[in-house]
């Protein structure tokens, strides 16, 4: 609304209101003051939003959202922008002028500050990083790490450098932990940046620190990052915790909830196609996790619309209590809606699941599924094929190129067995 004081103290008598003066109004969503001309048909007290609180509201960019997606399922409206794109970086004169700009010593110091305001506001936490975490806080290993939204532990800064995480050894130099993204981490600037930091420690802190890397895809192999982190730390066991399956609550689960187990815990390493999904609360803390897909093609022999495939179900390794996992999953399995009158699942027998909790869940075997490959590390870690496949798609690389990268080997498994649970008989 217009502020009659600071119209007048700015910009003196406007006059009658009725010659539409310009006047100063307050945005009622940031607080800042406006020089803009009033139109008769609006009263001086009538709601103001600067232009820049307007487009930012939510339910103009849901708007300019759905327009979007309208105007790109237009063929031609995508070939007109694509067209558009190639005429203006194909104009030379164009070309000439942004050469120009970019040697500017004036441009170079502006695009610096902004690039450094650019990474203040990125995260800095990677996925892979948030994973480290949350496997050193279920070793309960005392670390000093990077934080999203504040600066890094005073331990984590190392003359010129930043580290992902420190971890303090008693008898050893302590752990310095790096976690490497495959496509990052080897672009050649990043490279470069990477041999520096390792030259200053060796060359400056070797008797006081050790740096060791955690690269991307090693995320994908089932446990070697819990069982790489035990070596380095000498830790032979995980603690197990006791509880009572009174004191669990089940109850819907988030993905952003489930994520994050399934990638230290699950051997698939990623949350899958998604669904209905339960998880198992003690205290608050996310103990397990059931998630109810639909059926993809391989199973269509089933009715699509009444039944859900038991995709995903991943138990913290301190929670492994005898007769949990099927307790938990028969629980489950209750609180799927009614229409759902089958639930089908797939043991793989290539990591020694023999079906033993389906089993005690009243599942019956429903047949065998042909043995399908796998990939196999230089080191003897194990990668489901479909996880290899999409973190080779993630970095724009086919999946044989990525393997043979990397050394992987394809190694043939061992079938899989389908068991079905049909709700209709087991009320």
């Amino acid at each position: 609304m217009m502020d009659k004081e600071l119209t007048k103290k700015i910009l003196g008598d406007v006059g009658p209101l009725r010659f539409n003066p310009y006047v100063i109004k307050v945005c009622q969503s940031c607080g800042v003051h406006a020089r803009v001309r009033y139109k008769g048909f609006n009263k001086p007290s009538s709601p103001y939003f600067c232009r820049k609180c307007v487009v930012n509201r939510p339910e103009v960019v849901s708007k300019k959202s759905e327009i979007t997606k309208i105007q790109w399922q237009d063929e031609k409206f995508r070939n007109l922008v694509v067209e558009n794109s190639k005429n203006i970086w194909l104009d030379e004169d164009r070309k000439r002028k942004m050469d120009r700009i970019r040697t500017d010593p004036i441009f170079k110091e502006i695009h610096k500050k902004n690039l450094i305001k650019l990474n203040s506001d990125t995260p800095r936490i990677s996925k892979i990083q948030d994973i480290l975490y949350g496997i050193l806080d279920d070793l309960k290993v005392i670390y000093y790490r990077e934080h999203q939204d504040s600066k890094p532990d005073p331990q984590c800064v190392i003359g010129p450098y930043v580290f992902d995480c420190v971890v303090p050894r008693l008898d050893r130099p302590h752990l310095l932990i790096e976690c490497q993204g495959d496509y990052w981490h080897n672009l050649a600037e990043n490279s470069r940046r990477d041999k520096s930091k390792l030259s200053y420690i060796q060359n400056n802190f070797s008797e006081k620190y050790e740096l060791k890397y955690i690269w991307e895809h090693e995320f994908k192999c089932k446990d070697r990052i819990i069982e790489t982190i035990k070596h380095w730390l000498g830790l032979t066991t995980l603690e197990v915790i006791d509880f009572d399956f009174g004191s669990v609550s089940i109850l819907d689960c988030p993905a952003s909830d489930y994520k994050l187990l399934l990638s230290k815990y699950h051997y698939l390493a990623n949350a899958g196609r998604g669904g209905i999904a339960y998880g198992a609360y003690l205290n608050n803390e996310l103990i397990a996790v059931c998630v109810f897909s639909p059926l993809v093609r391989q199973n269509m022999p089933y009715d699509y619309n009444s039944t859900r495939e038991l995709s995903r179900l991943c138990i913290h390794p301190r929670y492994q209590k005898k007769n949990f996992a099927s307790w938990f999953v028969s629980r489950c399995i209750k609180k799927l809606d009614p229409k759902f009158k089958m639930i089908i699942s797939y043991c793989d027998t290539t990591y020694n699941h023999d079906g033993a909790i389906y089993k005690a869940c009243n599942f019956t075997l429903d047949g065998e599924v042909d043995p399908d490959y796998w990939y196999s590390s230089p080191d003897g870690w194990i990668m489901h094929k479909k996880t290899l496949y999409n973190h080779a798609r993630s970095l724009k690389m086919d999946e044989t190129s990525f393997a043979e990268k990397l050394g992987y080997k394809k190694v043939w498994g061992s079938k899989k067995l389908r068991f079905i649970f049909c709700r209709s008989e087991n009320k």
